[in-house]
């Protein structure tokens, strides 16, 4: 009896681009594979369809069971970690990304809060030291 190929997930990511290198991978090395997309809700569909990273979105590779030293392999060369993620949140900014906004919004403050201070000092000698 013929052993039966069953399609595995060997790569989930949040990141539309990652899904698309991922793929690009294993056509470029003709490695039959399928696409599905899961939600954190458990829906699990077929893809193609519309690729909106949001919290909780995934898009999933599976490829056959007797391919994946073979594919992991080919993917371990890309540019990112070859992970089945579960983060809702996977689809954002990297840690450092993120470091970075938080300098830039606290900077922006700052520069608010010294504005109104000015703003306020100005305010209080027009209303009381006039002339």
């Amino acid at each position: 009896m013929e052993e039966k190929n069953n399609f595995v997930v060997i790569f989930r990511t949040g990141k539309p681009y990652e899904f698309e290198m991922a793929k690009d991978a294993l056509e470029k090395n003709n490695i039959p594979y399928n696409t599905q997309y899961h939600s954190s809700s458990g829906l699990r569909l077929a893809t193609p369809l519309v690729r909106t990273p949001s919290p909780g979105t995934f898009w999933a590779v599976l490829v056959p069971n007797n391919r994946i030293e073979d594919v992991s392999e080919i993917l371990s060369e890309l540019p990112f970690e070859l992970e089945i993620v579960s983060d809702p949140w996977h689809f954002g900014p990297t840690k450092i990304v993120k470091k970075r906004w938080t300098i830039y919004l606290l900077i922006l403050i700052l520069f608010f809060v010294v504005g109104l201070i000015l703003g306020l000092i100005d305010v209080i000698k027009y209303l009381f030291f006039k002339g």
